[in-house]
């Protein structure tokens, strides 16, 4: 895992939504655990594997939790080359946060989150 990675699953779990969910993989200086159902909410101590696409998926659910947006979605923007969530309605206020990766523009959500 990059140190890049590492410093975004920190960003990521410091988050006020952010949880643990079943599937996401849990990473400390010591290894890496899938979290079970089981374990799901508990407190670890350790960040997000965001290389891992079951997490990712993951962090787009807490987002859409978050923002109270069950139709917010991420996509790449091929002229801008950037990750981009979407969320909000038309004709009552659309916002975007965009990232060089897709789990960049997720924490950015996360992180946007009211």
């Amino acid at each position: 895992m990059t140190p890049e990675l590492e410093s975004l699953g920190r960003r990521a779990i410091a988050c006020k939504d952010c949880r643990w969910m079943p599937g996401m993989l849990h990473r400390n200086w010591r290894n890496s655990t899938r979290v079970t159902e089981e374990h799901a909410g508990y407190r670890w101590d350790g960040w997000p594997d965001l290389s891992d696409p079951l997490t990712v998926q993951a962090l787009l659910l807490l987002v859409r939790e978050a923002l109270g947006c069950p139709e917010a979605h991420v996509y790449y923007a091929d002229l801008s080359r950037l990750w981009v969530v979407r969320w909000g309605y038309e004709g009552l206020g659309v916002r975007t946060v965009a990232g060089a990766t897709e789990a960049e523009a997720l924490v950015a959500a996360l992180e946007a989150a009211p």
